[in-house]
């Protein structure tokens, strides 16, 4: 089969591939400490993960009496992209069962990854698991830029020649289901990530995975049922 006619499957990076919250948190609160003098709860921290990260702490901080162009909030991003860039790439584990899953899916439909990760992050933590060549195109914002998920399918669509009706973004938050949504892929969210089932569900997700090993059934019938 031409490679332009297999469904094309799409996944968000952060918490989907990658279990990259627990590093990511301790980053950010570490930085919060250095540069406020405090921390903030680990949900809300959590919550940055998804959107492009200098908005997503820009609105962190605005919640809590800092104005999002501060210098303070300047800080707090530079001090966490110098240590997280240095860390990220060993110590981001893909998520148990996520490599049994991309061989399902592999064996059926062409795979991307669409994120708001810096291009060289999410390069250099696949090149760590050694699964680079999974992978039809990458699509992630050049350092010091970024980018509306949006406006990532879109280019990530263009590239692999696809129409967003042949397409299925696998996502963990709203934020990518809203973004399915503008672009008119189909969405399907897992559960292991940042959002809740709940939120997922109510969010106009197809169908919630509840666990890799869940994947391949759920993209089969959301292909079939398409078709």
């Amino acid at each position: 089969m031409p490679m332009n006619l297999l469904p094309d499957v799409i996944f968000d990076f952060d918490g989907v591939l990658a279990d990259s919250a627990p590093l990511i948190v301790e980053v950010l609160d570490g930085a919060l400490i250095q540069v406020l003098g405090s921390s903030l709860p680990a949900d809300e921290l959590r919550a940055t993960i998804g959107p492009p990260f200098p908005v997503a702490v820009a609105d962190l901080c605005s919640r809590h009496g800092h104005r999002p162009e501060s210098p303070e909030v300047q800080e707090i991003v530079r001090l966490f992209r110098a240590e997280y860039g240095s860390r990220a790439a060993a110590e981001t584990p893909m998520f148990e069962g996520i490599p049994q899953a991309l061989a399902d899916l592999g064996g059926f439909a062409r795979l991307s990854i669409c994120s708001s990760k810096p291009r060289p992050l999410v390069e250099s933590i696949l090149a760590g698991w050694q699964c680079e060549g999974l992978f039809a195109a990458v699509e992630a914002p050049e350092p010091g830029s970024s980018e509306p998920k949006a406006v990532g399918l879109l280019h990530l669509l263009e590239a692999l020649d696809t129409a967003p009706r042949n397409a299925w973004l696998i996502g963990d938050t709203a934020f990518d289901a809203s973004a399915a949504a503008q672009v008119g892929t189909g969405f399907i969210a897992v559960s292991w990530g940042i959002d809740s089932a709940e939120t997922l569900a109510a969010s106009g997700a197809a169908a919630v995975a509840g666990a890799p090993s869940d994947l391949a059934a759920i993209l089969l019938e959301a292909v079939v049922l398409s078709a």
